[in-house]
């Protein structure tokens, strides 16, 4: 597995008022290589079963938030926030013998 991670935050103040914005966008990928192996044994006879399996998944997010406050005095505030968050591209390949 391995994942990449790419944040940039942007504030801006004017006397009380304050804007920021957060933008992040993570990249990540898991591997799998896996090799199984079964043996029956019936009367009189042996079956051996192998199998052989690997994947790889990819996965690009963006996220986003915004945020947004208002000092009204100097003991009291109001603000909110909005977070997006989405896939980007997504993708698993596998394959078996």
């Amino acid at each position: 597995m391995w994942a990449g991670y790419d944040q940039a935050v942007i504030k801006y103040r004017i006397k009380g008022l304050e804007l920021s914005n957060t933008t992040a966008l993570h990249s990540q990928v898991f591997k799998e290589d896996i090799d199984v192996g079964y043996t029956l044994l019936p009367k009189d006879n042996t079956i051996s079963i192998g199998q052989h399996f690997n994947d790889a998944f990819r996965q690009n997010v963006l996220s986003q938030t915004f945020r947004l406050s208002y000092d009204i005095n100097a003991g009291n505030s109001i603000g909110g926030s909005y977070w997006f968050y989405k896939t980007l591209s997504s993708n698993m390949d596998a394959n078996s013998n």
